[in-house]
């Protein structure tokens, strides 16, 4: 019987795939960036597509081998240090570094599919290193929460064309330098005095399983799926009831929202994650009795602006992101 695989530190990495001739698709993976994850925070999964139907193929060959790609989710501690790469690779644009310390680092929104290298990195009780690389992935959702007096949490879900086990090495995490729920000022429809018990946030990409595993062995049917460039943006707060929140919950128009965690340190050591929003607009409401008779309101919005839909700017002592 062999010895179990027991763990003493979990480690995930990505990097971006470079250009490759006008697809990321298959290009050299630049530097990665490692981070720490919560425990039971890496998972991952191999699926078998066998019907040719869903593949548009017929030929046994290749139900057999390009029907089978992966998919995974990193659950991680919300850090004001290395979520750059994983953000710009659900929103697929370019990252703009400031040039003075503390550094701005802006995440864009383009219309394209970026794709990335991810590691999963174990290090087990006897010292052996245990590690998945999974290639040609795409992060097809972000969701971000934070509670009262809690830390925040941000799980990423991707999907991948390859997987190689191996035994490399733990890699360097960045340090973890932690969002904390009372480094929050939001601005709703620029009021900046509601009382909230909890926020979070969900970006969906729209590469679906069934068209990433398509295209898992034929890069050129990529071309239909790089059409579409929306993703969709969800946000949901809850509120300490009072008449601030009737008025907010009743309005239906697009509401400009900016949410900005600031841990209000000194030049050289402020930290900054600032998610903007151009307009959202409510879905829906539920209110509860709360302890003590003290009522709760949570609201949730999806943005539906087009132009300057939403972004999203960190600050930290990186000088650039790789």
């Amino acid at each position: 019987m062999g010895d179990p695989y027991i763990g003493t530190g979990a480690v995930v990495s990505i990097a971006m795939n470079a250009d490759n001739s006008g697809t990321y698709w298959g290009g050299t993976p630049a530097t990665a960036v490692c981070t720490r994850v919560r425990p039971a925070g890496l998972k991952w999964s191999e699926v078998c597509k066998q019907s040719g139907v869903e593949q548009m193929r017929v030929d046994e060959a290749f139900n057999v081998t390009g029907g089978v790609y992966y998919k995974g989710s990193v659950e991680m501690p919300a850090s004001y240090l290395g979520l750059e790469l994983w953000i710009q690779a659900i929103m697929d644009g370019a990252i703009t570094d400031g040039l003075t310390d503390p550094y701005t680092h802006t995440m864009a929104l383009a219309e394209k599919l970026m794709y990335c290298q991810i590691i999963y990195y174990t290090q087990l009780r006897n010292a052996t290193a245990k590690s998945k690389t999974f290639t040609n992935c795409k992060v097809t959702g972000m969701k971000f929460s934070i509670e009262a007096e809690k830390e925040a949490t941000v799980t990423f879900d991707w999907i991948g064309a390859t997987m190689a086990a191996g035994n490399t090495a733990l890699g360097t995490p960045t340090e973890i330098e932690p969002i904390l729920w009372n480094h929050l000022a939001p601005s709703i429809n620029s009021v900046t005095t509601h009382r909230l018990y909890s926020m979070g946030f969900e970006i969906a990409a729209p590469v679906t399983e069934g068209d990433f595993g398509m295209a898992a062995l034929t890069p050129g049917s990529l071309l239909h799926i790089e059409r579409a460039g929306m993703r969709t943006l969800a946000i949901d707060a809850s509120f300490l009831h009072d008449a601030d929140v009737d008025t907010l919950a009743a309005l239906t128009t697009g509401l400009p929202m900016v949410f900005t965690f600031d841990n209000a340190g000194a030049t050289t050591t402020n930290r900054k994650f600032v998610l903007t929003v151009g307009a959202g607009y409510r879905e829906g409401r539920e209110e509860t009795d709360a302890v003590w008779g003290v009522k709760k309101t949570s609201l949730k919005w999806t943005n539906r602006k087009s132009s300057a839909p939403w972004g999203i700017v960190t600050t930290n002592s990186d000088t650039a992101i790789p």
